[in-house]
């Protein structure tokens, strides 16, 4: 969603006060990776100087009308947050209840993490992705052949519905039970939320000695990592 901005710089002209402006549609979602105010407004400044509307020495007087824009650009850094926050806090407990081997555990669950934070898409749900990443092996009796533990890794969600997941909505506790549940079986549901858990996961099986195929991915964006990455350089 674009919001508009305007950058304005009032002067007086022969005792009649004047301006001009700049307009501008800036999408906050796409500036969420400035997580502070003073670095997103430095970043929107140097744009308007750019522009070549304002002379060099007029840019510190010019004004900006942008409270909208920061109004959504604030909710987003602050979802951000709090995901970050509520994926460490699983990551810390899980990590200790369970210790599996390299081909399972918290090195793998790390990089299913990152796998996902590259399939984001506005329709996928950013926590249900992260939390995938730190549950869905979470219930593994081991490193080796277990094709049951994703279905118990679902069932034992609830039982964190009062404590650690005490926050989350009734909805992405069932994408997040689903994506745990149909990982090991299922190629793609059609849902974005519960598609990029499984490629987040599928896209770390050349630690197993398995190339990604493309063909085998649920997401475009799965596939495209899958076709430009050299796995070879990874073993």
């Amino acid at each position: 969603m674009e919001i508009q901005i305007t950058a304005i710089k009032f002067e007086t002209v022969n005792g009649k006060k004047t301006g001009k402006s700049f307009s501008f549609k800036a999408d906050p979602k796409k500036l969420e990776i400035f997580k502070t105010e003073a670095t997103l407004k430095k970043k929107i400044k140097e744009y308007v100087a750019k522009s070549g509307i304002f002379k060099k020495e007029e840019l510190d007087d010019v004004k900006y009308n942008m409270e909208d824009f920061l109004e959504e650009w604030k909710k987003l850094v602050a979802t951000e947050s709090y995901i970050q926050k509520k994926v460490e806090e699983i990551r810390r407990y899980v990590h200790a209840q369970w210790t599996l081997g390299a081909l399972h555990g918290i090195g793998h669950w790390d990089r299913v993490y990152e796998n996902g934070q590259k399939l984001l898409t506005p329709d996928v749900n950013p926590l249900v992705v992260g939390l995938f990443a730190y549950l869905h092996d979470s219930c593994r009796i081991d490193d080796g052949e277990d094709i049951n533990h994703g279905q118990r890794a679902a069932v034992w969600i609830d039982t964190l519905r009062d404590t650690y997941l005490k926050d989350i909505s009734d909805e992405e506790i069932e994408l997040l039970q689903e994506a745990c549940r149909l990982h090991t079986t299922t190629h793609k549901t059609g849902n974005p939320t519960i598609d990029a858990c499984f490629d987040s996961d599928r896209l770390d099986l050349w630690r197993v000695g398995i190339i990604p195929d493309p063909a085998r991915l649920a997401t475009e964006k799965g596939k495209e990592i899958a076709s430009n990455t050299d796995y070879k350089s990874l073993k």
